[in-house]
C-alpha cells in the first residue's frame, strides 16, 4: 500500500506535528526542506513507489481518502 501526499502537504503536517521534536516552524522547514523532502524526491524517482504498490491511495485530504489502486 501506498499513501500519496504532495511535498507541500507532507511539509504542512510536518510544521503541525513537529514542532515539539525539531523545535520551532523555521527549524522543522529547514529540515524538510534541507533533507526530508528532496529524501523523499529521490526515493520517488529511483523507485516509483506509487507505480509499483498494489494499493494506492490518494491521502492530501485524509478527512476524504480517495483509493486510485486496488487489487481486483
Amino acid at each position: 500500500m501506498f499513501l500519496r501526499i504532495s511535498p507541500a502537504e507532507s511539509l504542512r503536517r510536518a510544521l503541525r506535528r513537529d514542532v515539539t521534536l525539531f523545535g520551532p516552524p523555521a527549524n522543522v522547514r529547514e529540515r524538510y526542506e534541507a533533507r526530508y523532502l528532496p529524501g523523499q524526491a529521490l526515493y520517488h524517482a529511483s523507485a516509483a513507489p506509487q507505480d509499483h504498490a498494489h494499493v494506492l491511495i490518494d491521502h492530501e485530504h485524509p478527512e476524504t481518502p480517495l483509493v486510485l489502486r486496488w487489487p481486483e
